[in-house]
């Protein structure tokens, strides 16, 4: 999973520029990365944000759902060990 994660995050705001935002937040709910558990998602997902200020609202908002999500995840992972 991981040439898609950073084939996501290179791609996400071209493959939604011209859409409205409906599509964006179904490209951002479906496609992020969800099975990439690992701590370089949730640390490339924040460095994407944080590049690019310029984000529209909706597609940062939904890639900050899916970070907490990401994030909780590996909490209960390392909780499970």
């Amino acid at each position: 999973t991981a040439p898609f994660t950073s084939r996501y995050f290179a791609e996400i705001v071209d493959a939604t520029r011209d859409r409205d935002l409906h599509f964006g937040s179904a490209f951002v709910n479906s496609l992020y990365p969800h099975f990439a558990v690992e701590k370089s998602t949730v640390d490339a997902a924040k460095s994407f944000l944080a590049s690019r200020r310029d984000l529209p609202q909706h597609l940062r908002r939904g890639i900050v759902e899916r970070v907490a999500e990401t994030e909780r995840a590996l909490l209960v992972r390392a909780a499970a060990r």
